[in-house]
């Protein structure tokens, strides 16, 4: 995992999360968790956050397996306070679909983070498809029905 993808996750933590005040553990579900070279994990400490990592393969850092990206059978509706991807949204092909699932099980009044490169090299895991931009993640957003609150590339 890029180094700059964790201060981005980091600034979101610390930007929109620190300030949520709640009697109950802050659930959190992070796509495409599978821990290849590092994860989100450690900025979600278990005394404040509920933790999951969901994935299409078992392995480290994944709670969550999924075998179809695009249906989630075994995730309620609005069960999460919090999703977040870092460095995946490249690697599915229909990641409009992936997109509405997360919305899917987002509560109402809920965040979701998502760190996505805008350049880089190819570097396939199984496929690498897209880069996007501002605007890009903004229709993303708008496509799911949801308010953006931040969005900007490097």
């Amino acid at each position: 995992m890029h180094k700059s993808s964790i201060l981005r996750m980091k600034w979101f933590e610390s930007e929109y999360l620190s300030q949520l005040g709640s009697e109950k553990k802050i659930k959190v579900l992070d796509v495409g968790s599978y821990d290849v070279n590092g994860s989100y994990k450690h900025l979600f400490p278990s005394d404040k956050y509920d933790y999951k990592g969901l994935d299409m393969a078992e392995g480290p850092n994944v709670d969550v397996f999924v075998e179809n990206p695009y249906e989630w059978h075994n995730l309620k509706t609005d069960s999460f306070d919090i999703v977040i991807s870092g460095q995946a949204f490249e690697h599915i092909e229909f990641f409009w679909i992936t997109m509405a699932e997360m919305a899917r099980v987002l509560r109402k009044g809920g965040l979701i983070c998502i760190i996505a490169p805008q350049g880089f090299g190819e570097h396939r895991d199984p496929v690498d498809c897209y880069r996007f931009f501002t605007d890009g993640m903004v229709a993303l957003a708008r496509y799911v029905c949801l308010e953006p609150l931040h969005a900007h590339t490097n």
